[in-house]
């Protein structure tokens, strides 16, 4: 294998050239660009081991794609300076894990996997995935949140004890539900709006009569999405069925539900129980954007109406923080069954979290798909062209939903 360093000392060009099957190329590199004129000229590089000492050019996060942009399947292998979380999370966002820093122990340790012939790429992810863990349960929390995870062990038994509780006490009913209730929720700014409505618009051009519901009393934007007056035209108060707006053949929408509500924004669970089990003979799929907001007591009664919550995570490490929170409060406050809840991840770019830490991280639950990030987005909902979004992940995710 070919190999260059650029860690601005020449020991370790050295003595990777005592190894065997190392084919190390030049002499140790002293600037950033002459990484750059290195790849540029030889494409058969196979592994180069590099440092954020080297003097700047440019940022090191451009460094690492200008290389990626070279040579796609290069290995690399990086030497910090010292300790810094923000490159290693976006290191690891590039699938880069084996991470040293510039010291002798470090050197050595390096030299010690390197020279067993071993592939050490599940040792240094299982090290990542115990450091994110770390990351995420040892920040403090927004203070806006009065709940706290102490531990994710603590989150496992609490998920399997509260999962065997329900299924123990769960009632069987004799009345076969034919519609299904998907309820969308996440922290907030996850694109629980935007999501609902793509979602929606989906399972209708699938033939399927849905009704999208905005049960996201004070940060209301389904109407925004789809450009339509948030009271009906026939609109007449406590009629909830005079809110319904037809917006396609097969999809209706209902915006104005901070009319359902008393003035301490409470709803009487009786009353939404007699209105969902009228819509419910009226559709094949209910789809329910609703608050992140854990404090108003509807929140646990909309959750608890869905056959499937769709939960949605940002892949950043502040976000997943975030979803950690709400998804204890699920399980241990609301008792919401481990089993309804899917996970999607949300506006994916280059930049996220690895989707094999993201998959340990959320090990307990579904993970259902991802949804990319689409810089139209903004666009599209300026021009109420909503449906133009592309609709490929959200068809495969209602593939799942339909099941």
């Amino acid at each position: 294998m070919k190999i260059i360093t650029a860690i601005g000392n020449p020991y370790i060009n050295e003595k990777l050239r005592t190894f065997e099957n190392c084919q190390v190329e030049g002499k140790d590199i002293q600037y950033q660009d002459g990484i750059i004129e290195v790849l540029e000229e030889k494409k058969d590089i196979d592994i180069a081991i590099i440092s954020n000492s080297l003097p700047e050019e440019y940022n090191f996060y451009i460094l690492i794609n200008k290389i990626k942009m070279l040579k796609e399947d290069i290995e690399i292998i990086v030497f910090l300076k010292e300790k810094n979380e923000d490159i290693e999370i976006f290191l690891n966002s590039k699938k880069i894990y084996k991470i040293y820093y510039l010291d002798n122990q470090n050197y050595e340790m390096f030299f010690s996997k390197f020279n067993t012939g071993k592939d050490n790429s599940n040792l240094e992810i299982s090290r990542e995935i115990d450091q994110f863990k770390n990351i995420i349960l040892n920040r403090e929390k927004d203070t806006k949140n009065d709940y706290k995870i102490n531990s994710f062990k603590k989150v496992k038994l609490t998920q399997k004890r509260i999962y065997k509780k329900i299924k123990n006490e769960k009632r069987i009913s004799n009345i076969e539900e034919n519609c299904k209730t998907v309820v969308v929720t996440g922290s907030f700014g996850a694109g629980k709006s935007m999501v609902s409505s793509v979602l929606a618009n989906v399972i209708g051009l699938q033939n399927k009569k849905v009704l999208l519901i905005d049960f996201d009393i004070f940060n209301s934007s389904i109407n925004t999405i789809f450009g339509i007056n948030k009271y009906p035209r026939n609109y007449k108060k406590l009629n909830f069925e005079s809110l319904i707006t037809k917006i396609s053949n097969n999809l209706d929408v209902i915006c104005p539900t901070d009319t359902f509500f008393s003035e301490n924004s409470i709803i009487r669970n009786d009353e939404i129980n007699k209105i969902f089990k009228i819509l419910k003979e009226k559709y094949e799929f209910i789809v329910i954007d609703t608050s992140s907001n854990m404090h108003y007591k509807f929140v646990k009664t909309i959750l608890s109406k869905g056959d499937k919550i769709i939960f949605l995570v940002e892949p950043n490490l502040s976000e997943i923080k975030k979803s950690n929170n709400l998804l204890e409060i699920f399980l241990e406050d609301f008792n919401i069954d481990v089993d309804k809840i899917k996970i999607v991840f949300n506006k994916v770019n280059k930049y996220q979290i690895a989707e094999v830490v993201l998959e340990e991280l959320f090990s307990d639950f579904e993970i259902i798909g991802k949804i990319n990030y689409d810089e139209k987005y903004n666009l599209l909902i300026n021009k109420n062209m909503c449906k133009n979004i592309d609709s490929s992940n959200y068809e495969k995710i209602f593939e799942i939903l339909n099941n």
